[in-house]
């Protein structure tokens, strides 16, 4: 018969097991105090390394995500991205396994959206990236569509941005012939505006986009250009 080996206990020292002794020993309420700080500080860093070990196990199980949906301008396919709830069916399995949740913060000063996305793992740590954009005001929108399209993009690309993901492109060929546009390498150009890195880029993102889209992005162009002074 095989013996049982009972594994020993841990016999690492925690805040909290000083705290323990302290009490134990009726130390004075300052002390205790400051162990408590410290208990606290403790806490947080095993929650961040705990959120940043369920980050990297979601990155290495999440499936690629398809651009299902082609946008076109004038009868002409412009562009494909992956709509938002596209990209939520295929993620959250793989999130709600490791932990992780997300969700979003809207705020508007004047003509300026922001959309903040916010992760948050189950040991308590969150993580957030912001980004801003005008209100979408292209075709027949209201003032109210508008605000709505403009919240939807920035929703996914905050969400995209802070979990590391990118959309595969659906026609490899199509990637092939793009290689060398500035477009070709994001979801859509709201994308390549806000991840341009200097004014120079945005113009060569100008230079991409036909007369119906520098109209639809105009306000974002601007925007970014004002973020980049």
């Amino acid at each position: 018969m095989t013996d049982v080996i009972a594994k020993p206990e841990s016999t690492s020292v925690t805040p909290m097991r000083l705290i323990e002794t302290a009490l134990a020993q009726d130390a004075d309420l300052d002390k205790l105090e400051r162990l408590w700080e410290l208990q606290q500080k403790w806490e947080a860093n095993e929650a961040r390394k705990a959120f940043n070990n369920a980050m990297a196990a979601f990155r290495a199980e999440c499936p690629k995500i398809g651009k299902n949906r082609s946008v076109s301008f004038g009868g002409k396919s412009a562009y494909k991205h992956a709509t938002l709830d596209h990209v939520i069916e295929v993620i959250q399995p793989v999130l709600a396994k490791h932990g992780l949740s997300f969700s979003w913060r809207v705020d508007q000063k004047g003509e300026t959206i922001g959309v903040t996305c916010i992760v948050t793992h189950v040991h308590g740590h969150q993580e957030s990236t912001t980004m801003y954009g005008a209100p979408d005001k292209s075709g027949s929108k209201n003032s109210i569509q508008a605000i709505g399209s403009t919240t939807t993009y920035l929703q996914r690309y905050t969400l995209f941005s802070i979990l590391g993901l990118a959309a595969g492109e659906d026609d490899d060929a199509s990637a092939a012939a793009n290689e060398q546009s500035i477009l070709a390498r994001f979801d859509d150009p709201l994308a390549a505006i806000q991840s341009a890195k200097s004014p120079n880029e945005l113009r060569a993102i100008w230079k991409e986009l036909d007369s119906e889209q520098r109209k639809q992005f105009d306000q974002d162009i601007k925007a970014r250009l004002e973020e980049l002074k």
